[in-house]
């Protein structure tokens, strides 16, 4: 009997415990339901898959950069990388092409000089035929007038003969002179739009752009 007494003692002192002393606070918080995001240190060197090196142009003397992509930007394909000044190089462009129209102009100015000068010569050289058979019909009348007339008739003959020898060796000799000088104005002129082709070539080269998507990495120089 002790026993059990003690056990209902022991319940009730609890009891009256529980109820003098009333239940602990709890702090609360406001949940919500989202994605989670955790991070991870991980330890490693990344290196790109492809990469490309952007250079300066060769022999383009001094180069002043007025634009730069910023170093770490993100490009795509054709994005400006560099723009230097070409400000030289488009005042050197436009005197080759100024040299290369004044080439043109002085080919259509000697085959104009030439074609005038040949025309010049065939009717030299027509007039020089005509004269020839004018007297070679006088010679043959020797039978019909006085000998003193037949010999004037020959020497006329012999005279326009190599009048006509003269004017056809002027007319090759003009034939051959302007055609050496259309070749030297056609050289002149090739070297000349060769130039202006080297000029654009080199003014494209002032302005570098984005061979394939990327970041940009500029090194230190």
């Amino acid at each position: 009997m002790s026993g059990a007494a003690a056990v209902v003692l022991g319940g009730l002192v609890f009891g009256t415990l529980r109820l003098a002393s009333p239940a602990a606070k709890l702090s609360t918080a406001e949940v919500k339901r989202k994605e989670f995001v955790d991070y991870l240190e991980v330890k490693g060197e990344v290196k790109a898959l492809h990469s490309a090196i952007i250079t300066a142009p060769y022999g383009a003397g001094d180069l002043q950069i007025v634009k730069l992509a910023t170093n770490g930007a993100k490009v795509k394909k054709g994005d400006l990388l560099v723009e230097f000044d070409n400000t030289t190089m488009k005042q050197k462009l436009a005197q080759d092409q100024s040299t290369l129209k004044s080439a043109e102009a002085e080919i259509q100015q000697s085959r104009a000089a030439a074609r005038l000068k040949e025309e010049q010569d065939l009717t030299d050289v027509m007039n020089a035929k005509f004269a020839a058979q004018k007297s070679r019909l006088d010679a043959s009348k020797q039978e019909i007038v006085s000998v003193i007339e037949g010999e004037e008739a020959k020497l006329k003959l012999a005279d326009a003969e190599q009048k006509v020898m003269e004017t056809e060796a002027k007319l090759s000799a003009d034939r051959s002179a302007a055609s050496a000088d259309l070749a030297a104005k056609k050289q002149k002129h090739d070297q000349a739009a060769f130039q202006v082709q080297q000029d654009d070539h080199s003014l494209a080269l002032l302005t570098l752009r984005a061979p394939l998507d990327g970041v940009v990495s500029l090194q230190n120089h």
